[in-house]
């Protein structure tokens, strides 16, 4: 009798020759949802493909007459806001589920020229180009404005403002640059940092938590880093010749990106390890002068100079991608395999027949697009595992946009309302045609590892704080995951997570790994993998800048 083994499968290798971890990242997630995970990884779907919703378009949204001039945006994970180079300034709210305009206001006589915006949660501050300066604190619950903070005179022309959270910082065109901190418990003037001669006019602003960066307007642009800890200068970076006149910031955590007032415009990218820039991005013809920038972990928004204005989004990671998916340099370095998705995940909304089905959430990528793809229903909606699911992918024949219909080679039985289907395009769909590819699948999944779990609350104090900690395993530990629900962080919040692991029994615990969580996070659980380990490891939080707030928590490791 042969010997019986059991296998331990933890890495499978994509089409693309990747070595990859098994998908863990729910582990109380359905056989189906993690086979689909599967599917998506050992077929070497690019990450541009959309598992769990709509994978949506560029969109261009202009706006009305007399609504000029996009200088500023800002977007609290539901609104987009936009303030215009409009005398009064106006700020334009924009509904991100649909990018479309929700309402506008304009503000008082006299209150001109709204070239920057910040949010803190509850309020928006809009910075206006007067003399002296001007900031205009917006209520969000009812979208008016509900006071006006005038600087001192020589205070002129704020054309930035960034928050920690207890300060709002006013960079402002003067020369040089000056940058005002203002106190947000009472609105008023704390200090004025004044640059050095010949950095002139800040434009930009954007901070870690620890440093303010400030972009100026000089021939070559000049970034200033500035120590949040006493308000003054660390250290000036300037861009390379032709890299001129830096109007906006803003950071993924590991890089600071500046656009730059160019033709085309051009966003360099700089080390913050380092304080050095590492590469430059031009973009197209046509594509002048960036504005604004802002990023909400699933879409990059440039606000253009132009008359009416135009807001353009371009897409970056699927909204349920993991922490580090999310940085930017990875679209970089993958954008050309990464052009068309592999495969798109949808939901039947409606069927006709054993031939015909639409997906509303698959609609309008144009007539034929998918033709020649395949459907395979990897999820029967009552989950009961009845007909369709399981049965051979069918090849595609008809797609019609505007609705999201399909017509292709005929199951068994209908459709229902509800079923999940992967539609897989023609390069892979013979990988996928043979049931028995499916259930080699079913039974590699069902040799992943039995996981288990803990978890709990946490409230920040201000300080360091251990979140989990496993001093001295009972020889090799195999954690996966530890998760953290961030709802309660607001605008201006930012925490630093931090991995610790002890090499040796006698040993310390060393740092290996450093992620900030900033502002707003949506999704809101962020996931910290973790590694196998001997002596133990830790995961300690630590709130610098907001208030002290309750966070939910898990680890997920093996049994």
């Amino acid at each position: 009798m042969p010997k019986e083994e059991t296998i331990e499968l933890r890495k499978v290798r994509n089409t693309m020759g990747e070595l990859t971890d098994l998908p863990e990242d729910n582990p109380r997630a359905s056989l189906s949802s993690r086979i689909r995970a599967l599917l998506l990884r050992v077929t070497g779907i690019p990450q541009l493909a959309h598992l769990y919703g709509t994978l949506e378009l560029d969109k261009t949204i202009t706006l009305a007459a007399g609504e000029n001039n996009c200088q500023a945006i800002f977007s609290d994970g539901s609104y987009l806001y936009a303030g215009l180079n409009t005398a009064p300034a106006k700020v334009v709210k924009i509904d991100l589920s649909n990018f479309t305009v929700v309402s506008t206001l304009t503000l008082a006589v006299g209150e001109n020229n709204c070239q920057a915006i910040f949010s803190d949660g509850s309020y928006l501050y809009a910075g206006l180009n007067t003399a002296p300066a001007k900031v205009v604190k917006i209520d969000l619950s009812n979208f008016t404005a509900v006071s006006t903070l005038t600087l001192a005179v020589g205070e002129n022309n704020c054309q930035a403002i960034f928050s920690d959270g207890s300060y709002l910082y006013a960079g402002l065109n003067t020369a040089p640059a000056k940058v005002v901190k203002i106190d947000l418990s009472n609105f008023t003037v704390v200090s004025t940092l004044t640059l050095a001669v010949g950095e002139d006019t800040c434009y930009a602003l954007f901070s870690d938590g620890s440093y303010l960066y400030a972009g100026l307007n000089t021939a070559p642009a000049k970034v200033v880093k500035i120590d949040l800890s006493n308000f003054t200068v660390v250290s000036t970076l300037t861009l390379a010749v032709g890299e001129d006149t830096c109007y906006a910031l803003f950071s993924d955590g590991s890089y600071l990106y500046a656009g730059l007032n160019t033709a085309p415009a051009k966003v360099v990218k700089i080390d913050l390890s380092n304080f050095t820039a590492v590469s430059t991005l031009t973009l197209a013809v046509g594509e002048d002068t960036c504005y604004a920038l802002f990023s909400d972990g699933s879409y990059l928004y440039a606000g253009l100079n132009t008359a009416p204005a135009k807001i353009i989004r371009r897409y970056i990671m699927p909204t349920n991608a993991t922490l580090r998916d999310r940085k930017i340099d990875r679209i970089n370095e993958r954008l050309v395999e990464q052009s068309i998705p592999l495969s798109m995940y949808g939901v039947v909304t409606t069927y006709t027949d054993i031939t015909h089905f639409k997906c509303s959430n698959l609609s309008r990528f144009g007539n034929d697009f998918f033709k020649n793809w395949y459907v395979y229903v990897v999820r029967d909606s009552a989950g009961a595992g009845a007909a369709p699911q399981g049965e051979d992918a069918k090849k595609i024949s008809d797609y019609t946009s505007s609705d999201g219909t399909f017509e292709h080679t005929a199951f068994t039985v209908d459709l229902a309302v509800d079923d999940e289907v992967l539609i897989l395009h023609e390069a892979i769909g013979s990988i996928i045609i043979n049931t028995e590819i499916i259930d080699n699948i079913f039974d590699l999944v069902n040799a992943i590892l039995t996981l288990t779990g803990t978890g709990g609350t946490i409230t920040t104090t201000g300080a360091l704080q251990s979140l989990y900690i496993n001093n001295a395993p009972a020889g090799v530990f195999q954690p996966r995951k530890l998760l953290i629900d961030f709802s309660n962080h607001v605008a201006g919040d930012v925490m630093i997570i931090r991995t610790y692991y002890r090499l040796n029994a006698a040993g310390a615990l060393i740092k290996q790994d450093e992620e900030p969580i900033v502002d707003v996070q949506d999704p809101a659980i962020i996931t910290i993998d973790l590694e196998d380990n001997r002596f133990g490891y830790e995961v300690t939080i630590h709130k610098t800048v907001g208030a002290n707030l309750t966070y939910d928590w898990e680890v997920i490791y093996k049994i």
